[in-house]
């Protein structure tokens, strides 16, 4: 799909778009975890947003409703819910195979 908005047709919007992506993927996970350390949930509920907004833009869809999944439970019943410890780690993990996907992605989107 995101090489379809590309309007010179080649991959270096794609790219662009996923090192923007991984970039912003490496500066959130860290801030999740600082918003839910020090009981921030407005912080959590933001960055967490932010990363399924970004996550849906670039097709990781599980990852992306897992996201939104976490903001609406930190929205209904704020950093006591029962369980968002455990989906926050589960968060944790799924990004590892996200950023592998966009690493592999974008090494054969440079090899085009």
């Amino acid at each position: 799909m995101l090489r379809s908005l590309d309007p010179a047709g080649g991959t270096l919007f794609v790219r662009r778009v996923l090192a923007t992506y991984l970039s912003s993927l490496e500066r959130y996970l860290p801030e999740i975890q600082a918003a839910h350390g020090r009981g921030d949930a407005a912080a959590l509920r933001m960055v967490v947003h932010s990363l399924k907004s970004s996550s849906l833009q670039i097709g990781a869809d599980a990852f992306g409703q897992l996201c939104a999944a976490i903001e609406l439970e930190v929205v209904a019943q704020g950093l006591d819910s029962p369980g968002l410890e455990q989906r926050l780690q589960g968060l944790a993990l799924q990004a590892q195979g996200v950023r592998s996907v966009v690493e592999q992605t974008l090494a054969a989107e440079a090899a085009r």
